[in-house]
């Protein structure tokens, strides 16, 4: 929560819990908080902490004046007198109401009836109510609530605002579902985009979050890291810790544009599709060497992009037929994905690898076709290659720009 908070560059307020306990230790706390560089006014620093008991109420008075303070100070001002504008916390598809979003209001007023976007999806606010399940007819600025009404479930962390129109509201969202798949929008950076835009001196920060299987490692990665410099980025570490890589990480990550450094260990499945969703790049190393090889190659400029191979489909020779000049003809049936003219591919025999070209010609039946899916039977010719067997294996096969 701490890196969170300091990644976003948002105030921080310690509520120290628990002061009805016999065994209450606040200066422990205090002294706990000084080791993240989090120093409270009482030991010379500028973050307030206040004493509390969640379960007496002590305390909650001062925590609520501070916060006042602090938004006060920090000219935290809201107008409810505007359009609403938001930002969505959960959502979720419930089979009776259809899609329910969870909203926190942080300008204006949302009123039920108010045409709403949040992301790709839009709709009209047909029913609102607060913590208890009680319906609201209109949510001030601070407040959360659930919402129904949109045709589609938002995103966590999409921003809600208001339009006056269904059809403002429609475009709006086609606009940003466009700006999604458009490369290099709404994501975090990769590494060997940080090397161009270090070219063109953008990058002042390489932002890392550091994951590891043991602590050790952790130290030993984050030291190396930190000796990293360069006249026109330096690395800046936010978060690190041991185990795999999380759904935490990967929010942090995409809150700061950061990359995430994973060290002999894994990423759970949930993060891995988060990360694909948001863009964020994650990098697996097991040999510390190419980790610092790389992001030094980075800071300098000088990274290669890495490729991976995809497989694109797969095909089984049935029968072997003469064609015109000398060529053979592959009669084949695809068992998988899907066969491309002109696609890269490879002719295997009994797992040996006979040849590599291309489909110079694909064929159903007589005419000459661009694609043939899996489950269907086509002729192939092969660019260069004339000595097919019953039983050979085609594979068409891509390159694609992947993590390590």
């Amino acid at each position: 929560a701490i890196n969170h908070a300091k990644a976003a560059e948002v105030p921080i307020i310690v509520a120290i819990n628990k002061m009805d306990l016999p065994g209450a230790d606040p200066e422990r706390v205090k002294r706990q908080l000084s080791e993240q560089e989090l120093l409270v006014e009482d030991w010379g620093g500028d973050v307030i902490s206040v004493d509390v008991s969640a379960k007496t109420g002590d305390g909650i008075d001062n925590l609520l004046e501070n916060v006042l303070l602090v938004a006060e100070i920090g000219e935290l001002k809201a107008n409810p007198n505007k359009r609403a504008y938001g930002v969505v916390i959960e959502a979720k598809l419930d089979r009776r109401r259809g899609p329910s979003t969870t909203i926190l209001v942080q300008d204006g007023t949302l009123n039920v009836g108010d045409f709403i976007v949040a992301g790709s999806s839009y709709g009209r606010v047909k029913a609102m109510f607060d913590d208890l399940g009680q319906p609201l007819e209109s949510v001030l600025p601070g407040c959360p609530a659930e919402i129904l009404g949109f045709s589609s479930v938002p995103e966590a962390g999409d921003q809600l605002t208001v339009a006056t129109t269904e059809r403002g509201a429609r475009t709006r969202a086609e606009e940003s579902a466009k700006a999604y798949t458009q490369p290099g929008q709404n994501r975090a950076l990769t590494l060997e985009e940080v090397v161009n835009q270090t070219d063109m001196d953008e990058v002042k920060e390489l932002n890392l979050v550091v994951k590891a299987d043991v602590q050790g490692s952790v130290e030993a990665v984050r030291s190396a890291l930190e000796t990293l410099v360069d006249e026109d980025a330096k690395v800046r570490i936010l978060h690190t810790g041991s185990g795999a890589v999380t759904e935490s990480d990967i929010l942090l990550a995409s809150a700061s544009e950061a990359i995430v450094i994973s060290f002999s260990i894994g990423s759970e499945p949930s993060a891995e599709r988060l990360a694909d969703r948001m863009g964020v790049e994650i990098r697996h190393y097991n040999i510390i060497y190419q980790l610092i090889d790389d992001v030094e190659k980075a800071l300098h400029g000088m990274l290669d992009p890495v490729y991976t191979e995809v497989l694109v489909g797969r095909a089984e020779i049935r029968e072997v037929f003469e064609g015109r000049r000398g060529t053979q003809i592959a009669g084949c049936r695809i068992t998988e994905g899907r066969m491309i003219r002109n696609g890269d591919v490879r002719v295997l025999r009994e797992g040996q690898l006979m040849n590599e070209s291309v489909i110079s010609s694909l064929r159903h039946f007589r005419d000459e076709v661009n694609e043939m899916n899996a489950g269907t039977e086509c002729g192939v010719v092969i660019q260069g290659f004339n000595d097919f067997e019953e039983g050979d294996i085609i594979e068409v096969h891509r390159q694609e720009r992947g993590r390590r």
